[in-house]
């Protein structure tokens, strides 16, 4: 049994001991560690009392009087045990709780800055795999496998002629079509390499249409004049022909210049020669004269016995012979009907003398 000056002695120790704990950050939190001091705290406080009481089952009166004022020392030691741990309890909560924030505010950017690292990688994987896709999509728009060549040919009719549809105005087309095979590397989307050019058949048959037909545009009394779309002259064959184009797969290269050729035809009026013939009128087979008359195709001129107002276009009836027409208008035509004569019927002419003593 301890005396009263020791067991106080053992009381001031006791008070100067203090447990010192420091805050962890474990994956269950910080919270938990404040728990788990505060239930640490509690078993010291359960031990100190333990140590304070008095092991004595058969006291004495001075054991009694000592045990007295032992109960009142052991009280002001609880009492002041725990005014003691209470500040410092305190001071660790406040301490716990600011570590605590800490770590809470450390934790949030920490989350703040890999939730950054996986959108920038995101971002960035995203971008580089666009990049891919449109590096691979522009080499596929770029493949040199198909190739046309396309001609118009653009027919207008001169005024007073037209098709059978009313209009005086055609466009022809022609077009050739080549390709070949692109052998692409599937992993950057390149081509490795091409195979030969070939001609697309034409429909429904196995013959290669690899060529532009020569066409025909020739009109009766008018000569075809051809020009470009840039307003070039343009050859044709004998003045008539569209030239043809047979395309050789091997050299396409050679003829990029007509992968969309326009050629425009108009047409000039060619000056007609036309006959007048005078015909007897009692012998319609008998022809006393011949006059020769000049006109452009689909024009017309009148000739007259008197002429127009500048003398031309006036009929010459042959001497002794007198036109039953005053005036006659003739067509040039531009066609085969030009080489018909034009008969005008004449009669003699009858000359009277005033001295002839039978009239």
């Amino acid at each position: 049994m301890l005396s009263k000056n020791n067991y106080k002695e053992k009381l001031q120790k006791m008070k100067l001991k203090k447990d010192r704990f420091s805050i962890r950050k474990f994956t269950v939190g910080a919270a938990s560690v404040l728990i788990g001091f505060t239930f640490m705290g509690a078993v010291n406080s359960q031990e100190v009392k333990a140590d304070t009481k008095p092991v004595s089952p058969e006291p004495s009166p001075a054991a009694n009087e000592d045990k007295g004022e032992q109960k009142q020392s052991d009280a002001g030691a609880v009492q002041a045990e725990a005014e003691t741990v209470d500040p410092n309890a305190h001071v660790e909560t406040e301490r716990v709780e600011t570590q605590d924030n800490q770590a809470a505010n450390v934790q949030t950017a920490t989350d703040k800055e890999n939730t950054l690292k996986v959108n920038s990688n995101v971002d960035t994987s995203a971008i580089t795999t666009e990049a891919a896709k449109e590096e691979k999509t522009e080499a596929s728009t770029n493949l040199d496998n198909e190739r046309t060549f396309k001609r118009t040919i653009n027919v207008e009719l001169p005024k007073g002629r037209h098709y059978a549809d009313g209009s005086n105005k055609q466009s022809i087309q022609q077009s050739v079509q080549f390709g070949r095979t692109a052998n692409i590397d599937q992993t950057t989307g390149k081509v490795v390499s091409y195979d030969n050019w070939k001609a697309a058949n034409n429909e429904g048959t196995d013959i290669p249409a690899n060529k532009w037909d020569p066409r025909d545009v020739s009109l009766p009394g008018y000569t075809a004049k051809a020009k470009t779309a840039d307003g070039q002259n343009y050859d044709l064959i004998n003045g008539t022909v569209v030239p043809g184009v047979k395309f050789d797969a091997n050299k396409l290269d050679q003829y990029k210049d007509l992968q969309n050729k326009v050629i425009n035809i108009t047409y000039k009026a060619n000056e007609v020669k036309r006959t007048i013939d005078f015909v007897n009128k009692d012998n319609e087979t008998k022809v006393v004269g011949h006059q020769s008359v000049l006109g452009l195709t689909g024009t017309s001129a009148k000739y007259s016995l008197d002429g127009d107002a500048d003398g031309k276009n006036k009929l010459n009836v042959p001497e002794g012979w007198e036109s039953t027409y005053r005036a006659i208008t003739i067509p040039f035509n531009g066609d085969a009907s030009d080489n018909d004569p034009v008969k005008i019927p004449v009669v003699l002419q009858i000359i009277s003398d005033p001295k002839d003593p039978h009239l």
